[in-house]
């Protein structure tokens, strides 16, 4: 598991398949505090996640003021990936375990 600075986790593996971005707003966002914050968002809602915070590799979507309030990071094994992305895969994991 990566653990940030922030104490946030996200599984390895996850973070290991998430694309690398160096565009846009979330840059340099924390993409361990990203996958925690989508599995809360996950564990509170069943529709998936949409706003305007984009993706432009895989046009996914996620709350833009969300993505803003994370804070930024530059270490780990999460630096330079795609903050949307590790959104949706904590929001991912969180639906796979709801009943």
């Amino acid at each position: 598991m990566g653990q940030c600075k922030h104490g946030a986790v996200a599984p390895d593996s996850i973070l290991d398949q998430i694309h690398e971005a160096q565009e846009g707003p979330q840059r340099h966002k924390c993409t361990e505090c990203a996958f925690e914050a989508g599995y809360t968002y996950g564990r509170q809602n069943s529709a998936a996640p949409n706003g305007n915070a984009e993706c432009t590799y895989t046009s996914r979507r996620a709350p833009k003021d969300l993505i803003d309030a994370l804070p930024e990071s530059q270490a780990g094994k999460g630096r330079h990936k795609c903050a949307v992305c590790a959104f949706h895969s904590g929001f991912d994991a969180a639906r796979s375990q709801a009943p």
